[in-house]
């Protein structure tokens, strides 16, 4: 998402000279009464005026026996199914 070149940052084809794009990352995480694990990561650009003008967020899900579930935010402004795995040596056998 963040690509810098020399004095310019470039996000989403939006090139800044000024330096009046800001990144603005964000890290959760928390344990329910189950014992899932949530991790939300969030990074959002935000203008000199603090309006924000882009950002992208991923939520990590695990269960206590393992089963992983990523999601991810979309342009449409939902979040999708991005993996859906079992951590190695974790879970029950068939």
């Amino acid at each position: 998402m963040r690509a810098e070149f020399g004095d310019r940052l470039v996000i989403n084809d939006a090139v800044d000279t000024e330096g009046d794009l800001e990144v603005i990352e964000i890290l959760a995480e928390q344990v329910d009464s189950e014992g899932n694990t949530i991790v939300d990561h969030s990074v959002f650009v935000v203008d000199a005026h603090g309006t924000v003008v882009g950002g992208d967020e991923i939520i990590t899900f695990e269960t206590p026996d393992g089963e992983v579930i990523m999601s991810q935010l979309g342009d449409d402004g939902d979040m999708h199914l991005v993996d859906r795995s079992q951590r190695p040596g974790t879970g029950s056998s068939s």
